[in-house]
């Protein structure tokens, strides 16, 4: 299984777009200038005409087939030259993005080392807070949720690792009804509380997912929460998959109030905020599920939202 740098790869994919297209304009100029210099023989050899008293000038002529060839030869490496200096000025002008990601990737790399210890030291302290509570039948349900709520603290903590690291698997695969009956595990609790209806569908056949299972498992957690976090008592939150040959599109859909104080594309940039939910959020959810959906070549968005509901569309590609 190979490991692919995936910001480095987007970046390279950018300059080799940037360099195409340039080169692409430089073809048509070069060739719009031959048909012009052609087109100006073609009137002068047809049109034109000298005086017979007209002085005697020294001419050099060419042949057509020389000639043409001279200037093809002269256009396509003026494609060459102009492709390769569009790609070197690209990467140039990109520089400052990949440092400045570098610096983010940085970050986040040194906050979620910092943090692993102490939840290491606190997952250990809950798991022998099972093991004691092991004969309460009151404590024991909650120890055991505990250690699970702990175990997925960590797991974020790695994924943050797995963002930040300079390589990135990107051939991992995850299972789409694991990962759905792990969502419904996660949030049916929550929606229970909070009165309202939460409707995750079920299915038979395994689909593999073109992910791995950690950041799969994230995104439709942070999704779902988002939902239920701006779905009043009473409401309705739901799931819908279509699926095609190479894709899986997911649709989580609500009866809230909708977005508003924000422009609904802006809701996955960091820090942005709209309307405010019932769970405290710091902006940085929707823009970490963005982050993952992308690197791994897929796309998330807002459908549609208004005063009767969102929904949100997440498209993932399906395994090989």
């Amino acid at each position: 299984m190979q490991n692919r740098d995936a910001d480095q790869e987007l970046f390279r994919q950018s300059a080799k777009r940037f360099a195409i297209r340039m080169g692409l304009v430089s073809a048509g100029m070069v060739f719009a200038g031959a048909a012009m210099f052609f087109s100006a023989l073609w009137w002068k050899a047809t049109f034109g005409s000298s005086k017979p008293d007209a002085p005697r000038h020294v001419t050099i002529s060419f042949e057509p087939v020389d000639l043409f060839i001279s200037v093809a030869m002269l256009g396509a490496g003026a494609i060459v030259l102009a492709s390769a200096a569009a790609f070197y000025f690209a990467r140039q002008a990109t520089q400052p993005l990949a440092e400045a990601m570098e610096r983010q990737k940085n970050f986040i790399a040194d906050a979620s080392h910092e943090l692993r210890t102490p939840l290491a030291v606190m997952h250990a302290r809950v798991q022998q807070l099972q093991a004691l509570s092991a004969g309460n039948e009151k404590i024991a349900p909650v120890a055991k949720e505990l250690r699970r709520d702990t175990q997925d603290m960590v797991d974020i903590v790695n994924d943050l690792l797995e963002i930040a690291s300079t390589t990135t698997d990107l051939d991992a695969t995850a299972s789409l009804s694991g990962a759905l009956a792990d969502l419904e595990h996660n949030q049916s609790l929550i929606a229970t509380q909070r009165g309202i209806s939460l409707a995750i569908p079920a299915r038979d056949a395994d689909t593999r997912i073109s992910m791995s299972e950690v950041s799969l498992h994230r995104c439709l957690n942070a999704l779902v929460g988002n939902a239920l976090s701006h779905t009043p008592t009473g409401g309705h939150v739901a799931l819908h998959l279509e699926e095609t040959d190479k894709e899986v599109t997911v649709r989580i859909t609500d009866d809230g109030p909708g977005i508003t104080g924000i422009e609904p594309s802006r809701v996955f940039d960091r820090f942005a905020s709209g309307t405010p939910g019932r769970d405290q959020s710091h902006g940085i959810g929707l823009a970490l599920v963005k982050d993952a959906v992308h690197r791994f070549g897929g796309t998330v968005g807002v459908e549609n939202t208004g005063p009767k509901g969102t929904t949100f569309a997440l498209t993932l590609k399906k395994a090989d």
